[in-house]
């Protein structure tokens, strides 16, 4: 008997003694752009994906020492995204060379990341009224731009308040061009003795004024702001000008009011991140937006438990009130998409769908809502509540696809954008697991590899009418960089030694290098390795002097 219980007592402490799976190890350092360690910087390991076992990723904190170190030991086998933060620096996401945000860590897996480091810059100034004084509480902000998709794009930041003697300190910049702006409290009211009455149809009020004194971007003063830097003495006198009002009421498509329909006020050529740049609502279906200089405006509109309801209008403010605008919602569109696999075999091709990533629609027309697909059940998405315009669709993913085609309705859209003023229709993508790879090495004069430069790979050419550029860029760092999901052809690809963020994808900027860059052709499933030519600043900032 009491051998029977030895030997149970030794099998359960056999099974319990086993070890489990070896746990990750990761370790790396965080230094600053000249390479220099930075301490008391919190990094975070977040996992990406849940476990049966856990209700939660798991996430793990770690600090940098002084020299510049952190470790983080016992990871569980997951994918996970890394941050870092550190005071007057930037914060830190990284980022593989081919844009892909995850890092898988498998079991046992030791791993050593370099975190560098951005340090954050600054604008500062004071903000005084038409008279000079100090004008307390006024608004500061920036307006960043860039390009993307090969567009000029301005992106207005986060409003900061002055102070009571009129100054401000923006902070958290990355290097760019800005323009600056400040503007009066939102709840300033007319009887302010900031503000004076003005003649019939338009009243002359303080208004958004840019750096130095103009009162829009096309006047203003561009600042190129360098990383790390902060730029003073930043002041700007607030200016009165005549203002306007646009009245309207919102309806359905049988003319019939709708009482409660949200609007925003937008500038078509300026992106509000947050999408709240004169937000309103409707009293029994009216609607007002006061004190508007003249210019061109877009009213976007919604209604509903779920903002099924969806409608713009374009109106342009000259010199005088606007009181009848009517801006008709209907129904959004609800998009469905299918992916095929060409070329696998059925556990391939279920094996890239159940890692297929997002699926988006990026707003082009700058009135629309950018929109994410939903997955269903029967292995389709859908894209819901679409409000009509032109989109840009994209796909995070997978790694090793290629779209080969995407249809909507009749129409062939794999090189151009999604058009839904006309109708709906039926999102059908065609994805290849056979795509090929671009890796390389950029280097200095001196044959040293180069971090922190942007590479570019595009197909050589103006693009054809009505098709998109489908240039891509990527950072570089101490390993090179990666392109990956390339379809089979020819491109060009370039290092630049300093480049405004989005140039290189530009068509009219990058056509001007095809025959200097480094040529290369690919085919399906082809992996190549390549050192690409590096462009000159003098070089890039001539060009682009030329786009201007």
């Amino acid at each position: 008997m009491w051998k029977i219980v030895l030997l149970a007592l030794t099998f359960f402490s056999f099974c319990f003694a086993q070890p489990g799976p070896p746990k990750a190890h990761v370790e790396g350092r965080i230094i600053n752009q000249a390479g220099n360690p930075l301490n008391k910087a919190t990094v975070a390991l977040v996992g990406n994906d849940r476990t049966p076992a856990a209700a939660l990723p798991p996430a793990y904190t770690a600090a940098s020492d002084a020299s510049g170190a952190f470790v983080f030991e016992g990871i569980e086998p997951d994918t996970y995204r890394l941050f870092a933060q550190r005071t007057g620096y930037l914060e830190f996401v990284f980022t593989q060379p081919d844009g892909r945000v995850v890092i898988p860590i498998a079991e046992g897996e030791r791993k050593n990341i370099e975190v560098k480091m951005t340090a954050q810059s600054f604008i500062s100034g004071k903000i005084t009224d038409a008279d000079g004084e100090p004008f307390p509480n006024a608004r500061a902000s920036v307006v960043r731009l860039s390009r993307v998709n090969g567009k000029i794009r301005l992106t207005a930041l986060s409003p900061v308040p002055a102070g009571q003697d009129g100054s401000f300190s923006i902070g958290n910049l990355i290097a760019g061009r800005y323009y600056l702006s400040a503007s009066d409290p939102p709840g300033l009211t007319q009887t302010s003795q900031h503000e004076l009455s003005g003649s019939k149809g338009g009243d002359e009020r303080y208004v958004t004024t840019y750096y130095p004194s103009a009162v829009d971007t096309s006047s203003a003063t561009l600042l190129d702001v360098p990383s790390g830097t902060e730029l003073r003495n930043m002041d700007i006198r607030l200016r009165k000008a005549r203002v306007f009002h646009v009245f309207g009421r919102t309806i359905n498509a049988s003319g019939a009011t709708i009482p409660n329909a949200t609007l925003n006020l937008l500038y078509p050529e300026v992106s509000d991140p947050l999408g709240n740049a004169h937000p309103s609502s409707t009293v029994d279906g009216a609607f007002q937006f006061n004190r508007l200089l003249p210019g061109a405006y877009a009213i976007q509109a919604q209604s509903g438990a779920s903002r099924e309801l969806k409608g713009h209008y374009l109106v342009t403010v000259s010199d005088h009130n606007i009181d009848d605008v009517v801006v008709t919602l209907v129904p959004g569109l609800e998009i469905p998409l299918s992916v095929r696999i060409e070329d696998a075999d059925p556990q391939q091709a279920q094996k890239i769908k159940s890692v297929l990533g997002r699926f988006t629609l990026t707003a082009s027309d700058g009135v629309n809502e950018n929109a994410m697909a939903q997955s269903k059940d029967d292995g389709t998405w859908l894209f819901h509540n679409i409000g009509p315009g032109t989109y840009r669709m994209g796909l995070g993913g997978p790694d090793g696809t290629y779209v080969k085609s995407i249809r909507f309705g009749n129409q062939d859209i794999t090189r151009s954008e999604l058009d839904t003023t006309s109708d709906g229709g039926v999102l059908e993508m065609v994805l290849s697991p056979h795509a090929a790879e671009l890796t390389g090495v950029v280097h200095d004069t001196n044959g040293q590899p180069l971090s922190g430069v942007t590479a570019t790979i595009w197909m050589p050419g103006f693009t054809p009418p009505g098709t998109l550029d489908q240039a891509r860029s990527t950072g570089t760092d101490s390993m090179g960089f990666r392109f990956g999901n390339l379809r089979p052809g020819e491109y060009r690809i370039a290092a630049w030694e300093t480049i405004e963020s989005g140039m290189g994808n530009l068509t009219e900027f990058h056509v001007r290098f095809d025959d200097m860059a480094t040529r290369v052709k690919v085919s399906e499933d082809s992996r190549e390795t390549i050192q690409p030519v590096l462009i000159s600043r003098e070089k890039v900032e001539a060009e682009a002097a030329k786009l201007q």
